[in-house]
């Protein structure tokens, strides 16, 4: 049966042969021999037939120790068209005959379920490997996680307000235009200035009641509290701010009215300079609070949360720096 090639001799055509006399190839067989001593029998295409396919239509049972589909992830191709039965279908070896396996193994469906894999390279987590937790990049955006436990009862969360400043750039290239016309890189901001107060009111100002204070040294505490000096305003205005603070010591930081705070820092500051808040000054404030904004001074407010270095978060004129969130695994 050989044709003549080298590769083909000593091989077995099994040809299809009508009354007509048409013929046809439908597959060769041949002796199977490498150098890797793999012996036997190879049923092969036919010389001259790259579409010839061999086709099994009844149950079929493939119980040899090695069996292998295709030739390489380039030339070879695999199609399932239907069901993987049992409830481990595949089995891997990771490419080390050594006993040990990891089973793909799927609970009995009691609906017709889906799972779907990303276009996207990683790793899966598990209850298994949950240290590999560590190795992600975090959660990064506006929205805030909220875990509800195994209950998923939300009525009494309540969900914390996405942040006003999102920290997506960077300080040594943001360059702002401050409020007397000079233009500034945030890393070059002087933090200590008064041009910076409401932002330390609205951050950083609080007298000292959250759980997490009694943690601080005192000076840092002292800084913190209403009696701090990073924050230029006379005692009366302290002893106001104060006053008004106190009767929220009970609410949460989200619950806790810190515009209306900084609304009532600017307009005291603004009388103590005899300024008429009264008139347009009045409705700016107003128009403030509503947006629930600082305004025109947004780009300084992005740097102030942003970019302050570890010396100016140390004299509490800039808040700390936000850092990605962290899984805690295991309790």
């Amino acid at each position: 049966g050989a044709d003549g090639t080298a590769g083909n001799r000593d091989s077995l055509f099994m040809t299809y042969k009508n009354m007509g006399g048409i013929q046809q190839a439908l597959t060769m067989i041949r002796r199977l021999s490498d150098a890797a001593g793999t012996t036997g029998m190879e049923f092969a295409k036919p010389p001259g037939q790259p579409e010839a396919t061999m086709r099994v239509s009844m149950l079929t049972e493939l119980t040899g120790e090695m069996i292998q589909l295709g030739r390489s992830a380039d030339a070879s191709h695999l199609f399932v068209d239907g069901v993987l039965d049992k409830e481990c279908p595949l089995v891997f070896n990771g490419g080390v005959h050594d006993g040990n396996v990891t089973k793909l193994c799927l609970e009995t469906p009691t609906a017709q379920r889906t799972l779907t894999l990303p276009d996207a390279s990683g790793t899966v987590i598990t209850s298994g490997n949950r240290e590999d937790i560590s190795n992600l990049p975090g959660l990064q955006g506006d929205n805030t996680l909220v875990y509800t436990g195994s209950f998923r009862d939300l009525s009494d969360i309540v969900v914390p307000p996405k942040p006003r400043v999102t920290c997506n750039f960077e300080c040594a290239n943001r360059s702002i235009r401050l409020d007397d016309g000079s233009s500034n890189l945030c890393s070059d901001l002087d933090y200590s200035n008064d041009r910076f107060d409401a932002f330390r009111v609205y951050y950083l100002l609080d007298s000292g009641r959250d759980d997490t204070r009694d943690s601080l040294p005192l000076q840092q505490r002292e800084k913190l509290s209403f009696s701090t000096d990073t924050i230029s305003a006379s005692g009366e205005v302290r002893a106001a701010l104060e006053e008004f603070w106190f009767q929220y010591e009970n609410q949460t930081a989200f619950q806790r009215p810190r515009m209306e705070l900084v609304l009532r820092f600017l307009r005291m500051i603004a009388e103590e300079a005899g300024l008429d808040t009264a008139g347009a000054l009045h409705a700016n404030m107003d128009a403030l609070l509503q947006m629930q904004s600082f305004g025109d001074v947004f780009g300084m407010e992005q740097c102030f949360v942003c970019c302050g270095d570890a010396s100016n978060i140390a004299q509490s004129l800039v808040p700390s720096r936000r850092a990605r969130p962290k899984f805690c695994v295991g309790g």
